[in-house]
Parts: structure tokens; sequence; C-alpha cells
């Protein structure tokens, strides 16, 4: 496959972009209290923790960060937090503080979230990313964040892990775009030093180093980790199809 073309304005864009990711994707304290406390938060006597913050806007940045040219298919954000123990009164009493309703599958709805309990003691708070969602999130002055979101969840009990997904999943339209626009989100992470590329698939031209992008091929999977965090963005392709998910832990016990 010959090597991709990129005109001046969109590699500058590209690299416009790169720098605001970078700013956004530091770890940052939010004192947000957007949802209903459920309880008073529990004295930190225990051991050391590492705890970061993200958000949607970051999270696209990463992971979807040229979404003209593609239909979206399916989209998500999620924060998953694991307790050591989560009781049925917990739950409950976050539930009615916070406004959530018992939808007819057993689930939890407030608008725009929906609360699932995959096993007895994890959560699992998810948004549907849909096109008004993008618009939103690339519009707003602030974007929703990981801390907010743990605003949801019942506090005030020992969290054993916590760890914020972001999924997208679209088709590119012409169906040759998705090399352009799969490429670009590993070229654009790779220019930054905390970020590692895992193995290259083969048919991955190399940089032809006048503007442009080299080649890709028609159907592989990278992983790109940041250093530090151990974040990691995943880019899958088939032809036109493309997956992209980016994960970060945001609540974890201090090594």
């Amino acid at each position: 496959m010959s090597g991709l073309s990129l005109n001046a304005g969109e590699r500058g864009r590209g690299l416009s972009l790169l720098a605001v990711c970078l700013l956004l994707a530091s770890c940052a304290k939010c004192g947000a209290s957007s949802a209903t406390d459920a309880g008073a938060s529990a004295p930190d006597a225990g051991p050391a923790r590492v705890k970061r913050n993200t958000d949607l806007r970051t999270a696209f940045l990463v992971a979807y960060p040229e979404y003209r040219g593609t239909r979206l298919l399916d989209g998500r954000a999620s924060l998953t937090r694991r307790y050591e123990t989560l009781t049925d009164d917990a739950l409950e009493k976050a539930r009615q503080a916070n406004g959530f309703t018992v939808t007819e599958d057993g689930g939890l709805f407030r608008a725009p979230f929906t609360l699932t309990r995959p096993s007895q003691d994890t959560l699992v708070l998810s948004l549907l990313v849909d096109l008004a969602v993008v618009d939103k999130v690339f519009n707003a002055p602030l974007a929703l964040s990981s801390t907010e979101m743990g605003l949801y969840l019942p506090r005030g009990l020992p969290v054993a892990d916590e760890r914020f997904d972001f999924f997208v999943h679209y088709e590119a339209v012409p169906a040759t775009r998705a090399a352009f626009l799969t490429r670009q989100v590993v070229e654009l992470l790779s220019r930054n030093s905390q970020w590692k590329v895992g193995a290259l698939p083969e048919g991955w031209g190399a940089d032809p180093g006048d503007g442009g992008f080299g080649a890709v091929p028609e159907r592989f999977t990278v992983t790109v980790t940041e250093a530090g965090t151990d974040a990691t963005v995943t880019v899958t392709r088939d032809g036109a199809d493309v997956r992209v998910e980016y994960s970060v832990v945001t609540d974890t016990p201090a090594r």
C-alpha cells in the first residue's frame, strides 16, 4: 500500500490536538460535587493509594481525535469500581440519593447514566456515546470527569480498585479513510515520549518524513501504553470497520 499523504491543515490540526491531549491527559484532582453524596467518605487511614482523574474530552482526543469521515456505530464511556465489600443497603442509599430508577431489566437509570452490578462487589456506571455526546464534548467548556462519575456511586466504603474505559466503534466513510484515521491515533500518541507503541503489524510502513503517513495494513491491532499510568489505547482495524479502546486505572493501591 502506498504512503498516505496529509495536507498541512490536517497535520497542523493533528499536532494541535496532540498538544491539547498532553495537557488534558495529565492527572488532576477534581473537587466536583454535582451528585448527591450517599454518605460521608471514610477517613483515609488505610494503605497509600494512587488516584487519577481523566475526562471525556481527554478520552476523545486520545482515542477519537478526528471524527469527521466516520459513521459512529457504537460508543460508551464507563467507570468500573470494585469494592472490598458492597452491601445492598449501601447501593440502595446511593440509588435513592442520586435519583436512579429501576428499569424493567433490573438495571438502574438516571439520564444519561446506566448503573449495573455485574458482580456482588462491582458497579459499572456507563454513558452511551452518540453523535449528540460527541458534539457536547467538543463544545462544552468543561468535560465530564471520571471523578464526577464516581460521585454517583456509593462512597464511604473501602475501594479495591477503579477503572475508566472509553470505547468507540465506527465505520470510515469512504472506507479508504480508515487507514489515515487509525494511523493518526497511533502516530499522535507515539510522538509523546510518555506513550510507547507495542508490536506493529506486518505491512505497517515507516513514516515517510515528508509530512505524510506511512502504509497501513487492512487488518491489524496495535496497543499504545502510557508510562507511569499503564493507560492503554488499543486500535483495531478490519477494512472500514474501526474499534478504539482507551482504558486507565483511576484508583488502586500504591505499589
